[in-house]
């Protein structure tokens, strides 16, 4: 009995003490998926990073509905390596709240795994200039024309 509570509170310990993500080597579970809602400058845009560097990509006034793209390319190790390190440069899986909006009603919305962490936050206009390396990127790896 004893061994079973000492257990059980070294297991949620472990769970609630997650690193910070750091630029350098990619988590082999890092994936993500980013929603840019359409305005006057872009169409609406949706990105999925999958953990395989399987790179999926959909623009137009649909892609906040339910979608799942087909794949648009398979990013190089480097490739991969830099949109890790683009997201991770912004800081804003550290400092943004877990969202409780659905994905697709803020100007960005962003779900990412990485390193054992699942996180979906809902970004509005102030920090979307944050993003917008990341954003840049993902339209040039999708041959995205915004």
């Amino acid at each position: 009995m004893i061994v079973a509570m000492i257990l059980a509170a070294w297991m949620a310990g472990c769970a609630s003490t997650r690193p910070e993500l750091r630029v350098g080597a990619v988590p082999s579970d890092f994936a993500l998926e980013l929603r840019v809602a359409a305005d006057d400058q872009r169409p609406g845009a949706l990105y999925i990073v999958e953990p395989d560097r399987v790179l999926r990509a959909a623009t137009g006034p649909d892609v906040t509905r339910q979608m799942y793209p087909a794949p648009t390319r398979l990013l190089t190790p480097g490739e991969m390596e830099r949109v890790y390190n683009l997201l991770v440069e912004t800081q804003i899986v550290e400092k943004s709240p877990e969202s409780t909006a659905p994905m697709g009603t803020t100007p960005l919305s962003l779900y990412v795994c990485a390193g054992g962490r699942r996180k979906v936050i809902a970004i509005g206009p102030a920090e979307t200039l944050d993003l917008d390396p990341l954003v840049r990127e993902l339209d040039r790896l999708a041959w995205v024309r915004p």
